[in-house]
Parts: structure tokens; sequence; C-alpha cells
């Protein structure tokens, strides 16, 4: 495993997204007070979504397998 693409990578995803909401918390704090207020419910929303989007995908694996299977004769057939 290369550790400069890792490093790359890891900054993209962890790193960059919270000096960027640093510093929008800094500069723009008061514009952006309404979404603060807003994001924890949105984010809860969307969590809760995941499990259950999770939940119906792991109870309809065997279906979802027959599924794939079908799709790839009726393509290479």
């Amino acid at each position: 495993m290369d550790l400069a693409s890792m490093m790359i990578t890891i900054t993209k995803i962890v790193i960059l997204p919270i000096l960027l909401g640093v510093i929008f918390h800094k500069f723009l704090s008061k514009k952006i007070e309404f979404v603060t207020e807003i994001l924890p419910m949105v984010s809860l929303l969307v969590s809760d979504i995941s499990i259950i989007i999770a939940t119906v995908v792991a109870m309809s694996k065997a279906t979802i397998l027959d599924s794939v299977t079908i799709v790839f004769k009726v393509i290479f057939c």
C-alpha cells in the first residue's frame, strides 16, 4: 500500500472537511447559524434512513443475488 496515496485520501476524506467546517464556523458563524440548528436533525434522519435501507437490503439478500444472476444471464446470453 502506497503511504503517500493513503495520506492524500485521508486528507481528502477526514482532514479537509474538518478544516472547512472550522473555517466556515470561524468566519460565517452568524450567517450559517440556521444551518447549525437544522443539521443535527438532518443527520439523525439520514442515519435512520441508512439503517432502514441496510436492513431491507440485508433481509432481501437472496432475492437480490437471484436478480443479479438473472440480469447477468440476460446480458451475456
